[in-house]
């Protein structure tokens, strides 16, 4: 049965921001046949339709039923045939597939209950406790999410995503030493498990060991030469080994492969300025902006690359902007421009 599967892709940061934020991808499905869209045609649907019309107690044709429902994007059918199979014969996959169901719809709370009712049946079948521990997180309990994903890991000690997904729960909280376990053992049970290698070289370089960032993020290119996510980061850890035209030409390909994420310009950016190509780093800074004008540190980094050109105005109005966004932080604000 398939399960939730949180990728955490972190674009490291580049001058004067506030560090990697991750974005969760979830991707969440269930056990079920195909379903054909057309509910009349021949297939599937019509063979369960006959057989329910023979026998309309038949939890398990029901089930059958709510799976297809949900393979097609009919949510509301779906648990409606979900609630109706757990009335004649309640059972752990039911309660599971029903709160990967909501999940999907945004009923959290009743996705946990139901997570809580799969287990309470089947305490030995890791996956409601993979999808509950990876929910929590998703809803920034992130600690409480540990010990499901730790009991997960227990039934099925060589399950490399639910590794994967606790490691990055540890990330979440801080404990950078044991989500770099948690990668590191997933790439060992699956070598070629690009989130995990990806968010390994991250550790990596949030412990300034920036040449094996670069090693893990070069695998990561290797495995997805298309995701933008490896360039990125390893031009970043390039930037750290002082070897920039390499960090500004893995920064430009993560851009021609995702120029809708602005984390790439302004990296890109402060690449450009470390370099003293400040109308280069500008034009980068505001590209960025024009992306995400919510993010204080853009302000804040293209503020100094203006002051380095002398444009003290521009300057002045980006960290004024960057201090309304972040009351209170002046980190990367000359104090001759903070707000009083």
């Amino acid at each position: 049965m398939r399960r939730f599967l949180l990728l955490a892709l972190f674009p490291l940061a580049g001058c004067g921001s506030n560090g990697p934020e991750p974005t969760v991808l979830p991707s969440l499905s269930i056990q079920s046949e195909e379903a054909d869209e057309d509910e009349s045609a021949p297939g599937p649907f019509a063979l369960i339709n006959d057989l329910l019309e023979r026998n309309p107690n038949d939890a398990e044709a029901i089930l059958q039923r709510g799976n297809m429902y949900f393979k097609a994007g009919q949510f509301e059918r779906a648990l409606d045939d979900y609630s109706a199979a757990l009335a004649l014969k309640p059972s752990s996959k039911i309660f599971y597939n029903r709160g990967v169901l909501l999940a999907e719809m945004g009923e959290f709370a009743g996705a946990l209950a139901d997570y809580a009712s799969a287990i309470g049946l089947d305490a030995n079948n890791s996956s409601p406790y993979f999808n509950r521990g990876a929910l929590l997180h998703r809803l920034g309990r992130s600690a409480e999410g540990i010990p499901d994903m730790t009991k997960a890991i227990e039934i099925d000690a060589q399950d490399a995503a639910a590794r994967l997904n606790r490691g990055l729960m540890y990330y979440q909280i801080g404990l950078y030493d044991k989500a770099f376990a948690d990668y590191d053992r997933a790439v060992e049970i699956k070598p070629d498990f690009f989130e995990a290698v990806l968010n390994r070289g991250n550790v990596f370089h949030i412990r300034g060991q920036y040449l094996n960032a670069i090693d893990d993020f070069s695998k990561a290119i290797q495995l997805q030469p298309g995701n933008s996510m490896g360039h990125g980061n390893r031009g970043n850890a390039y930037s750290q080994v002082d070897k920039a035209e390499l960090a500004l030409k893995d920064l430009t390909e993560a851009i021609r492969l995702n120029s809708a994420d602005p984390h790439w310009y302004n990296n890109r950016g402060a690449v450009h300025g470390a370099m003293g190509n400040h109308a280069l780093a500008v034009q980068d800074f505001s590209w960025a902006l024009a992306k995400d004008p919510a993010i204080a540190s853009f302000y804040r980094n293209r503020g100094n690359a203006y002051l380095q050109l002398k444009q003290e105005a521009e300057a002045r109005a980006d960290f004024e902007h960057a201090q309304k966004l972040e009351p209170g932080v002046t980190t990367g604000i000359p104090e001759a421009y903070r707000l009083k």
